[in-house]
């Protein structure tokens, strides 16, 4: 076989994003202007909260940065499923005009295309008393046995430093039950202050300042300044971490169901989603209205929550945003409430309403921009189930046509309904993605699920492994590509071609690592002169002891077309004490 590039390429997963190479010369079909179909679903109610239905395409108006777009396509789904599972009821699909079909035969061809619902259950590492989190999790049951039908697809998430896929997509209640039971009690915990060593530390901190004067008789040197204590420090780094896994993994899920026909959605019940990561560790609760600290300049993760939103809207996911928490004690009402019993100052108040406040810009946030809607505090979070049902089985989608170029680039939406009595919620953005976004975004997405959408064959193998230094193995690795799945085109220099190598890794923390992507040109040459029909293309992968999975993706620069292939990589490569524990184990 021919191998276009050997050992040339090495891609330090685990460092720096190298500087990206220079675009090859290779050639290209003239700029089109495509034409797609833009569907927003749309949820109607009037000011008391009340369902409207029996709505047609001229009670809308969809704008896209600020021009009114013809509504091309409309449909109003509303459907009474209670039996459904009992083979009795079907979701309603009404017509272009709005209207309900005429005639039973043309309602039983309706009721057999009611849209499909893809729904990801993303459940954070939250824990809390039985009796805050047991009301959860039975209205997350009822909400899912009212809502889900048959054909429909229901994936359960959980988070612990990584993704955990509890349940793959089924439409089995029964298996939702059991999956939702087992996470259930394992957030149980008896209540508790998560505060009391940032508390200690201070303390000594005061108890040493006090001790100097005394000796002295003056304010110890940095003395009798409140600052950020070393627990407190590594509280906040872990959170803003944390933030940055998860937002990726929740993006890679989202990219993950992009490709399935019909209405998504996720549900996300938080444990931390904040813009300023692990801002509450931090805080002085008598300095609430301070300036931004340099910690919170620093690591803001406004940009990771941002592209949450972002990523949802470009593939028509609609977000519920869910902190059962609320604030950590029912008795905390604000930063002022020093009466509360079991406390012995305002600590706690001040950080549980921190908490709260800088959790709830972040879930507001993504909710608004997707059409979704968010609660916090169990009580809330309960009553808002009903409501997030009632999304799924009455609402209007909606469509316009757009035109694409191909480039990144994100464009208002909004939805009105001539009616100024009704309320609207949809999506606020569509987003258009340029082909390497795309790329990169199916490469990660490959991280967490398998791809069945790929036209490119890829065949990739590893080599032997060789220790690299300091805890770091180079891995060789090999991609197979078969000639005949690539196109070229002739020009001025002949016939050629070219395709893109992408490759992002991820570890047993649930981190991901930037998508590394470069190009490689070929002749019509070197087509006649590759063996066995396929071009061989190597690369040399840095890995350190956590990295677990590799995603390889091939795009064709011409056809459009694209392979994906997750690797996971073998258990000697993740840890010695791993390795070990399996051979003992034998």
């Amino acid at each position: 076989m021919r191998k276009l590039l050997l050992a040339l390429l090495s891609l330090p997963l685990i460092a720096a994003t190298p500087k990206p190479a220079q675009t090859p010369d290779i050639p290209h079909t003239s700029e089109s202007i495509e034409v797609s179909i833009v569907n927003v679903d749309v949820f109607v109610t009037d000011k008391a909260g009340n369902r409207i239905k029996g709505l047609t395409k001229d009670d809308f108006q969809i704008l896209e940065d600020g021009k009114a777009q013809p509504i091309t396509n409309f449909s109003e789904y509303a459907s009474d499923i209670s039996n459904e599972h009992a083979g009795v009821g079907v979701g309603q699909a009404l017509s272009l005009s709005g209207q309900p079909p005429t005639s039973s035969r043309q309602a039983g061809e309706l009721a057999l295309h009611h849209q499909h619902r893809t729904l990801v259950v993303f459940i954070d590492r939250f824990q809390a008393p039985a009796l805050k989190s047991d009301p959860v999790f039975a209205q997350l049951k009822e909400l899912l046995h009212k809502a889900v039908r048959p054909g429909d697809q229901v994936t359960i998430m959980t988070w612990v430093h990584r993704p955990y896929t509890r349940l793959e997509l089924t439409d089995d209640l029964g298996q939702m039950d059991n999956v939702i039971d087992k996470i259930s009690k394992e957030r149980h915990y008896g209540y508790g202050n998560e505060y009391r060593e940032i508390e200690l530390e201070e303390q000594f901190d005061q108890e040493i300042d006090q001790f100097y004067k005394q000796q002295t008789g003056q304010q110890r040197p940095g003395g009798g300044q409140k600052k950020p204590v070393l627990a407190a420090l590594d509280a906040a780094m872990t959170e803003f971490h944390d933030m940055q896994a998860k937002t990726k993994a929740m993006n890679a899920i989202i990219e993950s169901i992009s490709g399935i026909e019909g209405s998504k959605s996720m549900i996300y019940v938080s444990r931390r989603f904040s813009m300023i990561a692990g801002r509450e560790f931090l805080v002085d609760r008598r300095d609430l209205l301070a300036p931004p600290t340099l910690y919170e300049q620093l690591k803001s993760v406004r940009n990771e929550v941002e592209s949450v939103a972002k990523t949802a809207n470009a593939h028509g996911v609609t977000m519920y945003m869910l902190y059962p928490a609320g604030l950590d004690n029912d008795w905390v009402q604000s930063p002022e409430d020093i009466t509360m019993p079991g406390a012995t100052d305002a600590t706690l108040a001040g950080h549980s309403y921190m908490t709260l406040d800088n959790e709830v810009q972040a879930l507001k946030y993504v909710a608004d921009q997707t059409g979704g809607m968010a609660a916090w505090g169990v009580q809330d979070v309960v009553s808002l189930m009903p409501l997030i049902e009632q999304d799924f089985n009455a609402y209007y989608s909606l469509a316009y046509r757009a035109t694409t170029q191909r480039k990144d680039r994100a464009r208002k939406i909004m939805v009105k309904a001539k009616n100024p009595a009704y309320l609207v919620r949809a999506r606020r953005q569509f987003v258009e993605e340029s082909d390497e976004t795309r790329m990169k975004n199916r490469v990660v997405a490959t991280l967490f699920s398998d791809s069945n959408d790929t036209k490119i064959p890829l065949r990739v193998r590893l080599g032997e492994k060789k220790l690299n230094g300091s805890g770091k193995y180079l891995i060789p690795v090999m991609v197979e590509i078969p000639v005949e799945s690539l196109v070229s085109l002739p020009d001025a220099k002949g016939q050629r071609g070219a395709f893109s190598v992408y490759v992002a890794s991820g570890d047993i923390l649930g981190a991901v690592s930037d998508v590394t992507q470069r190009t490689q040109p070929f002749t019509i040459a070197d087509v006649r002169r590759a063996t066995n029909g396929r071009f061989e293309y190597e690369f040399e992968l840095l890995t350190d002891l956590k990295t677990n999975r590799v995603a390889v993706g091939v795009y064709d620069e011409i056809s459009k077309d694209y392979g994906l292939q997750r690797i996971e990589l073998p258990h000697a490569v993740l840890t010695p004490d791993t390795t070990t524990q399996r051979q003992e184990g034998r």
